[in-house]
């Protein structure tokens, strides 16, 4: 028996269909090693480069999370049960793993952390998982319509150039990447996989990051119905639209009714502060030109119309490979019917955006840049695959110009790269207020309350024993709807802070009124490099007078 199993796998060899499958499994291995060992050498780097950088809003989530690891509560301050962060949902991340990590750390070593003390570094490793995840997801979607050899390559370039890129770094620790991260894998579960009620959850959870995921809800749902209507309304894919939306509102409607029953309000209140600012003449409305103009800044024009002929190119093979059918082609092609999904969802938002008329802050524009990009990649693919086989001119002519583009720009990519690798990159701005953190800790050991415009870092350090009152009404009830009414005092005749930080000169800063010098007296000039930088002088502490 044994002598006959022998030589039956003998002959099973000999014939080239059973050596190719075994050459190919072991190739296979070998580039997907590759790749998922380059994955994990660039999430290092990352961590390395972005260690010491965070954006002054992310530290508000991080201030929420503080205080609920804490048990004080989803609050920015003790008591106010204020909707102050677009990203409650990652401070309950963020709470959670900041307690588990803790506990782990204190079976092993014996050393108790101070609670909350590894929230900034998860969540920087919660950013860095985030963009490695997106590339790895774009990798696996290479593997779909491309052989290993040539999936492999153009992902390993690819992967270089998210990870280094300016805009993946611009942000760390912000909610934006994991927050797009979720859409992303949403609409590849549902797109590709057919996992409607997996795909829904995901963007449930979404939702609490950002309401925004609401708008890709709908984009999704809009694909769907399409289907089931284009199908004679099939049982089929009415079923599949009614398990992706349970499994959304599965997630989202419980979160919302929290949110009202928590905070008294569905959505975040940031919205309304963020439509103050501009009124107070110091930041521009947000517009769709000057979103434009920003993903090109942070995309450099080489890169961005690389991207912009990649797009196109792909569209164009399909208008002339499907003709008459080009929409329904499009809709039904799971590759790219996830980019348009994606691409609708990043323009849409810009254009609600600027509906609501909402201060610009530079961060809005990375989810665009992250979709765009990986579109970017998507449609090589789709140019690369076997579908487009006889346009080899028009993917010729394609990948010669984005070559060249790419060639042109290759002096920035280095130095991106290079950035990533050998640097650090650091905000001083997050330590700008360390001097009075230091004093107020010194003189008011067990506690006070202070007014400034920059809450985030200085709030966190500080604690929750310190009220810290926000002049811009980002995490202050009451402050933005004031603001948008023209009484800038609010805040000071509400809740009476003891202290008042000037740093920056706007209108919203009090020390130019006419009562502010009957109420507080000046406590001193805190000098810090990045205030010597912008100011050419330090940020100025005033104490309420006995």
């Amino acid at each position: 028996m044994y002598n006959e199993r022998l030589q039956y796998w003998i002959k099973q060899i000999k014939y080239p269909s059973m050596i190719n499958f075994f050459t190919t499994r072991k190739v296979s291995l070998i580039f997907s090693l590759l790749f998922y060992s380059l994955i994990l050498l660039l999430i290092y780097f990352n961590m390395l480069h972005n260690s010491f950088y965070a954006i002054e809003d992310s530290y508000i989530t991080y201030r929420y999370a503080q205080n609920l690891r804490l048990g004080i509560g989803l609050v920015f301050n003790d008591g106010e049960r204020h909707f102050g962060s677009t990203a409650m949902g990652m401070a309950v991340i963020l709470a959670a793993f900041s307690w588990l990590t803790e506990s782990i750390s204190d079976i092993w070593n014996n050393s108790p952390q101070l609670p909350g003390s590894q929230i900034v570094f998860i969540a920087h490793l919660i950013t860095t998982l985030s963009i490695g995840s997106i590339a790895i997801l774009a990798y696996w979607i290479a593997l779909r319509h491309l052989n290993f050899v040539l999936a492999t390559s153009i992902s390993v370039f690819f992967a270089i150039l998210f990870f280094s890129a300016e805009y993946m770094n611009d942000a760390c620790g912000h909610e934006t990447y994991l927050f797009i991260s979720f859409l992303i894998f949403s609409g590849y579960l549902l797109i590709y996989k057919d996992r409607a009620f997996w795909a829904g959850i995901l963007l449930g959870i979404a939702s609490t990051f950002r309401p925004d995921a609401f708008l890709y809800m709908a984009i999704l749902t809009g694909w769907l119905s399409f289907l089931w209507i284009h199908k004679g309304y099939d049982i089929q894919q009415r079923q599949r639209l009614f398990i992706f939306l349970t499994g959304y509102f599965l997630i989202a409607i419980p979160w919302f009714l929290f949110c009202k029953a928590y905070f008294g309000s569905i959505l975040p209140s940031t919205l309304t502060a963020k439509r103050a600012q501009p009124l107070l003449g110091h930041w521009s409305n947000f517009t769709i030109h000057k979103a434009l103009s920003e993903l090109v800044r942070l995309m450099r024009f080489p890169m961005a119309f690389a991207v912009a002929i990649l797009l196109s190119c792909a569209l164009l093979a399909h208008v002339m490979q499907e003709r008459k059918r080009v929409i329904i082609g499009l809709i039904y092609n799971p590759l790219t019917a996830l980019m348009a999904c994606l691409l609708v969802f990043g323009f849409g938002q810009v254009i609600f955006y600027s509906l609501i008329q909402i201060s610009f802050w530079f961060w809005y524009i990375i989810p665009l840049c992250i979709i765009v990009s990986l579109c970017a990649f998507l449609a090589t693919v789709d140019l690369l695959s076997e579908s487009h086989k006889n346009k080899k001119a028009l993917v010729a002519m394609t990948l010669i110009a984005v070559i060249s583009l790419i060639l042109i720009n290759r002096g920035a990519l280095y130095y991106d790269l290079k950035q990533l690798v050998t640097s650090h990159n650091i905000n001083m701005h997050i330590t700008s207020h360390d001097p009075i953190v230091n004093y107020l800790l010194e003189h008011e050991p067990a506690g006070t309350s202070v007014a400034t415009s920059e809450p985030g870092a200085l709030g966190f350090k500080l604690g929750p024993r310190y009220k810290v009152i926000d002049e811009l009404g980002l995490v202050s009830p009451g402050v933005a709807e004031n603001i948008m009414q023209g009484n800038l005092d609010f805040p000071f005749n509400t809740f009476f802070p003891q202290y008042v930080i000037v740093s920056w000169d706007g209108k919203y800063s009090p020390h130019e009124r006419p009562w502010f010098f009957t109420s507080y007296e000046f406590v001193g000039e805190f000098s810090h490099p990045y205030w010597n930088l912008n100011l050419k002088r330090g940020a100025y502490l005033y104490k309420r007078k006995s």
